[in-house]
């Protein structure tokens, strides 16, 4: 059998110690920037819609603030809150909620299988679950769309109480 000469496993040592090293340099540093971006995450805690609003480009702010009027339009007693951190809207209970992305404009509850239903044809263009409806804000809001929704949902409210 060969022997590996004092040099080499000198060499082999220092690579050792060299790739230890590397890996906690590594590690460290994933874990500093987990850190940096945990710390530096926006914290929100939004007590008004306004708030809520002014933290979007000035678009998404004209679009949220034209679901804020429909809805207002059609339930005039509406009361206005934040729940979960969005914009939600209380009259005779929980009638919708709406939150902006980079990609789309969420109008969400818990939809009735009745009100899917209802506006079945309507929601084939957009993207839908049982609990939200995402509009694309590259293409206008359908604003007549919202205010029906909304509309159905004071109705059942108003049933429910």
């Amino acid at each position: 059998m060969r022997r590996r000469n004092a040099a080499y496993e000198e060499w082999e040592r220092n690579i050792f110690w060299a790739n230890a090293t590397l890996k906690k340099i590594v590690m460290l540093t994933i874990l500093t920037i987990s850190y940096l971006k945990y710390i530096t995450m926006a914290k929100t805690d939004y007590k008004t819609i306004d708030e809520y609003h002014h933290v979007f480009p000035a678009e998404l702010q004209n679009r949220m603030q034209s679901i804020r009027e429909a809805i207002h339009e059609i339930v005039p007693k509406v009361e206005e809150v934040i729940s979960y951190q969005i914009p939600c809207f209380k009259y005779k209970g929980y009638l919708v909620y709406y939150s902006a992305y980079a990609k789309h404009i969420s109008l969400s509850y818990p939809f009735s299988e009745a009100l899917l239903e209802t506006f079945e044809k309507e929601l084939k263009q957009y993207k839908v679950s049982k609990s939200a409806i995402q509009f694309p804000n590259k293409e206008a809001l359908p604003l007549d769309l919202i205010k029906r929704i909304v509309q159905f949902r004071k109705k059942e409210n108003e049933q429910a109480k």
